[in-house]
């Protein structure tokens, strides 16, 4: 029986790297968010990853949805229970508070652009505009992890544009950080997410693989952030400068 073991092996691992059924596919979105930076999104009907040009990855697939967050060069990452993503706000360092739950919107229109069906929504004080889809017939998890990476509120469909309106910080020194730094010129009407493109490929089980082999970050915005060196100390005293800490997390006394 022994030597039927390393062939046993070797069928389970071809196995498990099975190629997609054919005819199955995915799109591939390229967006920019006015704080957080370009991203290229790839979405599937059971899977998601959106890489960030800093760095960082985010990967989550059914059925469980379990989120990695990593950095592929430093090998460094963590990983993450679904509702603990979507609800531990894991990007607050930018911006205000995020408001996970659903918020009441009237529909606007619904136009066809290059391929896909587009739906814009206003709130009802009219102070935000968003664009979503329901043509990448992704799963709902999909939905709110690409929401919670963005910071947006909860709207029905991909999220591929928004607008919002921001008084100006009339009581804020202009030296502070709340009017500059990572926050800079976020008064006005600001498009906090834009779409440049969108296409649909043939699916690739590649995307949408969990990440093997990396050490452990000790916290999410190391991962994020770039928390490492040089990057660690500029952003450190920034963090200082809010009066959040020495540390993320822990809180001047």
């Amino acid at each position: 029986m022994r030597r039927f073991t390393p062939l046993l092996l070797s069928l389970c691992f071809l196995w498990s790297i099975r190629p997609a059924p054919a005819g199955q596919t995915e799109w591939v979105l390229s967006q920019k968010h006015s704080e957080l930076g370009r991203y290229t999104v790839y979405v599937a009907s059971d899977a998601i990853k959106i890489v960030n040009e800093s760095g960082y990855e985010v990967v989550a697939k059914a059925p469980t949805w379990k989120v990695v967050i990593y950095r592929p060069l430093e090998k460094q990452g963590c990983d993450m229970e679904f509702n603990q993503f979507c609800h531990t706000d894991v990007f607050g360092l930018v911006g205000g508070s995020r408001k996970s739950e659903k918020q009441p919107l009237s529909k606007v229109e619904t136009k066809e652009v290059d391929g896909i069906k587009i739906c814009q929504y206003k709130s009802v004080y009219g102070f935000e505009e968003t664009w979503t889809t329901e043509t990448f017939a992704c799963a709902q998890p999909e939905i709110d992890i690409a929401q919670a990476c963005y910071r947006l509120n909860a709207t029905p469909g991909f999220p591929l544009r928004k607008l919002a309106y921001h008084k100006p910080f009339s009581n804020i020194p202009n030296s502070s950080w709340m009017s500059g730094g990572m926050n800079v010129q976020q008064q006005g009407l600001i498009e906090h997410l834009k779409s440049y493109s969108w296409k649909k490929v043939p699916y690739s089980t590649s995307d949408f693989t969990y990440p093997t082999g990396y050490k452990r970050a000790k916290n999410v915005q190391q991962l994020v952030f770039g928390l490492s060196g040089k990057n660690k100390n500029s952003l450190e005293d920034l963090v200082k400068d809010m009066g959040i800490g020495e540390e993320f997390g822990s809180r001047k006394k």
